[in-house]
């Protein structure tokens, strides 16, 4: 998609996210080391006005990084600049797995989105986000269920081992 627009479905489904958690401070996309100034220039225009979506400490506080899982695809000069892995407080915690997995399941409106308006954009991805959360609040029980068989499994293993 040629440019300005080539962000476009990025910084609104960043700028809604932030909107709705304004606590967040690190993100991480792939395309952090390409995307990652203009993302900042555009978050900030929305902490100002009467109308401002963000407040501007959100966007002062956020790190826009490279997963340090997908950094290893990048120059080692792009890995130190842009890598979660060598950023200070950032590191291996996270991987960078969570915003895949919800780029992924967007693909197919994303790539419908590039026939919207700008106004049907957030209308768009606010639906998409809450019909995200709802998925993963079905799904939540039977992931907990099999950690928990896990452990107990392990805990088994455990006792058996301590009495013998």
């Amino acid at each position: 998609m040629p440019a300005p627009e080539q962000w476009a479905f990025h910084i609104a489904a960043v700028a809604e996210a932030l909107s709705r958690r304004p606590d967040i401070r690190q993100l991480y996309i792939d395309i952090a080391c390409r995307i990652r100034a203009t993302l900042l220039a555009e978050l900030q225009k929305l902490t100002e006005g009467a109308q401002a979506l963000l407040l501007e400490e959100t966007v002062e506080q956020l790190r826009v990084m490279v997963p340090w899982m997908h950094g290893f695809d990048h120059s080692m000069a792009c890995q130190k600049e842009f890598s979660g892995l060598y950023q200070e407080r950032a590191g291996r915690h996270a991987g960078g797995e969570q915003m895949e997995w919800i780029w992924a399941r967007g693909k197919p409106l994303f790539l419908l989105a590039r026939y919207m308006t700008p106004a049907r954009w957030w209308d768009t991805i606010n639906a998409f986000l809450a019909f995200l959360t709802r998925q993963l609040q079905a799904e939540l029980p039977g992931v907990l269920e099999k950690r928990l068989a896990g452990i107990d499994k392990t805990m088994m293993l455990l006792l058996r081992r301590s009495r013998s």
